[in-house]
């Protein structure tokens, strides 16, 4: 995320577009992956969580010996996201529309039913969230697909009881979500409409509809909370949004069609801060 705080600093003082690029390939090259969404997520302690959708597993490495320690099967793994206190992992399925919840002893402990396609999730961060300031709560973006247009959703489930306490509507496939550090906004990145909804996440509510490039699927906010960066999939762009004002303010070119879900046959790099001892 250092090099997300740099380029916008090189933005905020004008640098040559050549700098600016030059500091945009590094994102592209250390973590690329870290902004099209959730799959390898490290906790504070010891563990990594590496979704394989191909072949149906999750992987838990120990990330100070680099080795698996635990292979957990039994669905169709995608996005991962650790509560802000550290205790759970929250793992999609696509297929069969689950949810696992996996706590420190790398054991399942739960599993939510009843989504259909679940892609990616996150956790709002410091538990602030949609009905609770104290409530951790995950943000679950699915949809339904029918012949010519998804009936998409981002699910509101509260870490506390492990249920859905809100269905907010969202746009056309949504797939990244990505969350201010102050838990106050989520943006939803909506491949097939070409948007990104920014929702308040105390009322549910739609703040604003963001027209971005083609094909959106991934969403990294600054650690600041000043700007959502939206990889584009299919014009191979990132759109930078201002979040005070939630309106592009500059496109960046990656060089080609950016296909980061193309990554799910092997684990793909992210890594969640966590601060939890």
């Amino acid at each position: 995320m250092r090099h997300l705080v740099k380029i916008v600093r090189l933005f905020e003082r004008g640098a040559s577009k050549s700098d600016k690029l030059r500091h945009f390939r590094t994102i592209l090259l250390t973590g690329l992956f870290a902004i099209v969404g959730s799959s390898v997520t490290a906790t504070a302690q010891s563990y990594a969580y590496v979704p394989n959708g191909a072949i149906g597993t999750l992987s838990i490495i120990d990330t100070g010996t680099n080795s698996v320690v635990a292979t957990l099967s039994g669905g169709n793994p995608l996005g991962v996201a650790i509560t802000p206190n550290g205790s759970f992992a929250y793992v999609t399925n696509f297929s069969p529309g689950t949810v696992w919840i996996i706590d420190r002893t790398n054991s399942i402990v739960a599993t939510l039913s009843g989504f259909s396609r679940p892609f990616f999730l996150a956790a709002c961060p410091n538990g602030r969230s949609s009905t609770s300031p104290i409530m951790e709560t995950i943000l679950l973006a699915s949809s339904t697909p029918p012949r010519t247009r998804y009936s998409a959703t981002v699910s509101v489930i509260s870490a506390a009881s492990n249920t859905v306490v809100a269905t907010i509507p969202v746009g056309n496939r949504p797939l990244g979500i990505g969350i201010r550090p102050d838990g106050a906004v989520a943006y939803v990145a909506n491949r097939d409409d070409n948007t990104v909804y920014a929702l308040n996440t105390s009322t549910n509510a739609l703040i604003a509809q963001i027209a971005v490039g083609n094909g959106p699927n991934g969403v990294a906010i600054t650690p600041d909370g000043a700007f959502a960066y939206v990889v584009n999939q299919f014009d191979g762009t990132v759109s930078v949004i201002e979040t005070a004002s939630n309106t592009v303010v500059s496109t960046i070119t990656a060089g080609g069609p950016v296909r980061p879900r193309r990554q799910s046959r092997s684990p793909r790099a992210k890594t969640i801060p966590n601060t939890h001892n």
